[in-house]
Order: C-alpha cells, then sequence, then structure tokens
C-alpha cells in the first residue's frame, strides 16, 4: 500500500513586553501571516493595533537582534523563518511621543509534522503508483512530530474532513484516526496539534484525491507470470491464455471479500472458484473474436464496483 505524506509545522507564542507603559491593556502586539510559518517560509509580521496608543510612534524592527534594514516606521515586515527547531525572535520597538518605549516581541519556533495517510484501497503489487482512496473506502491517518519533545500522547489532536471534525472533537494522544471517504472529486484533510493546556502548536490543511475504481486487464504468463503490459485486446497465439482482472483503487474490503465476481465470455458467465479474479480462456476453432467481461461488487454499496471487458481475437 503506497503511503504518501503531507508537511506540516509551527509553534508561535506570542509575548509582549513594555518599557515604560503601566496601561497594559491597551499594548498592540504582533501579528503573523500565515499564523503558523513552515520552516524556511517567508512571514509576514504587523502590528496588531486598533486603538490609537501608537499613533506617531517611531517604529525600528529587529530580527533575531539584529534591525531589520530599510524598515523604519514600517507597520509590518517579511522574516524568513529557519529550520526546525530555530528562535526566530522578531521585535518591534515603538517610541511614542511623550509616552516612552514599547516593545513588541514574538518568538516563532517551527516545528515539523509529518501526516501519513494510508488508503485501504487495492492496487496490484507491480503497479509504481500510490493507492488513492475511493468514495466509502477507508482512509487511515498518522501525525508524527519532529522538533517538539512533548510526549504524543500529552498533546491534543483534532482531526477534520471536510471541515467536519473526527470523532467528534480533539482527543488526548489521538495521533492516528480514520474515517471514510466522502463524495467529491477532493477531500481536504486537517489536523490541529495542541498542548494540554490549550496552545496551538501546529495546524496544517491539505487535499486528497477521490478516485473511482478502475479495472484492467493483464496476460498470466506460466512461466514469467503476470505481464506486467494492460491488455484492451489479446491475440491468442497457443490453444489457451489466463487473463488477470485487476481493480484499482477498490475498496479493499470490497476486493477481499466481494458480494460478486463475475466472468463472462460472451454473455455466457464462466467461474474460477481458486480465484476470482482470473480466468482461462480456451481457443475454440481456428478464427474468431471473443469478448470478455469482469464484474466485480459490493451489492451494499454499489458506488464500490467496477466492471469492464475486452476483446480475445484467435
Amino acid at each position: 500500500m503506497w503511503r504518501f505524506a503531507v508537511l506540516a509545522l509551527f509553534l508561535i507564542t506570542p509575548v509582549i513586553s513594555q518599557a515604560q507603559f503601566a496601561d497594559s491593556e491597551t499594548l498592540p502586539s504582533l501579528a503573523s501571516s500565515p499564523a503558523y510559518p513552515e520552516p524556511g517560509q517567508i512571514a509576514t509580521i504587523s502590528i496588531d493595533n486598533y486603538l490609537n496608543t501608537s499613533y506617531g510612534a517611531e517604529i525600528t524592527w529587529y530580527f533575531n537582534g539584529a534591525e531589520i534594514p530599510n524598515a523604519e516606521n514600517a507597520r509590518s515586515v517579511d522574516v524568513q523563518i529557519g529550520d526546525v527547531n530555530s528562535q526566530n525572535v522578531i521585535e518591534a520597538a515603538m517610541t511614542v511621543p511623550l509616552q516612552g518605549t514599547r516593545i513588541l516581541k514574538k518568538v516563532i519556533s517551527p516545528i515539523y509534522i509529518d501526516v501519513i495517510v494510508e488508503p485501504q484501497t487495492h492496487v496490484p503489487d507491480f503497479y509504481m503508483g500510490r493507492a488513492l482512496p475511493s468514495t466509502n473506502s477507508i482512509t487511515n491517518l498518522t501525525a508524527l512530530i519532529f522538533g517538539n519533545s512533548t510526549a504524543r500522547n500529552d498533546l491534543v489532536y483534532t482531526w477534520r474532513v471536510n471541515n467536519q471534525v473526527v470523532s467528534g472533537g480533539g482527543g488526548r494522544g489521538q495521533y492516528r484516526t480514520s474515517f471514510v471517504t466522502p463524495r467529491g472529486s477532493e477531500i481536504i484533510v486537517s489536523v490541529e496539534v495542541s498542548t494540554l493546556t490549550g496552545v496551538v502548536l501546529g495546524s496544517r490543511s491539505f487535499t486528497i484525491p477521490n478516485v473511482r475504481p478502475s479495472l484492467s486487464f493483464y496476460e498470466v504468463n506460466t512461466l514469467y507470470g503476470v505481464q506486467q503490459r494492460e491488455l484492451e485486446t489479446f491475440n491468442l497465439i497457443g490453444n489457451s491464455a489466463t487473463i488477470l482482472a485487476e481493480p484499482y483503487h477498490l475498496d479493499s474490503r470490497v476486493y477481499n471479500n466481494p458480494d460478486m465476481s463475475m466472468w463472462n465470455v460472451d454473455g455466457i458467465e464462466v467461474t474460477n472458484p481458486s480465484n476470482p479474479y482470473q480466468v482461462t480462456f480456451e481457443r475454440v476453432g481456428f478464427n474468431g473474436t471473443t469478448e470478455l467481461s469482469f464484474h466485480v461488487r459490493n451489492l451494499s454499496d454499489l458506488i464500490q464496483g467496477v466492471e469492464s471487458s475486452m476483446k480475445i481475437n484467435y
């Protein structure tokens, strides 16, 4: 089963310090866009102030202790966030006439979140691509966090699928979850990781494609095994040939235990009790064309099924 991963990141701890102002409730703060920057990402840091407490202020910006050039009196600056575990300290020194100096401070410590996505659908072993979800199949998710020393069982994970919270809310230690794939060409998945006190460490959203199951036919050679060339038509050279039907992205539960799996040769049903996905065709006469079809389906969920056909020339 192909695994694919999605990345997420971030810890932002805003801190406001004050030099000479007693009315701390009127102090502005620093805001980041995006709210949780990724390692190496450019973040815009701006002064978040809807009052007039900073009117006429002289503003000097600092990044990791060094003054940011060409940023005098700017209301926002762009900074490049460092690697995982780095401490990115952004400060804005605001000197207001007749009031003194305020120091606004924000510390950004990006972390790395790897979300492993495992659709529980079938693809053949020789397939070089990835298994993808299909409607009503199960998809497993696992979140791995690097750059934060907190044990994963001491973190709260809130998973969402198409903006709907999975399992009714965040759960302590729930770094793994599963969901039934909804309808639609894409699924929006997000995870938010918080401490037990409610401080958000990171949040990430990503999309997963949702595909319809498909069916391909392959020849099974008695000497070399499955021939990895998809068949649309097949020219029978000998007296018989074995054909394999491979459903792609079909729910694994349906593939392993189908309600219906049926081969038809020119409209006549044939069966193979030992392997429902494989049939042996024998020559009839010297020249002709035969239509070979296969149909597999879950009868209680008609979306989870697929059928197709091919021509055999002899």
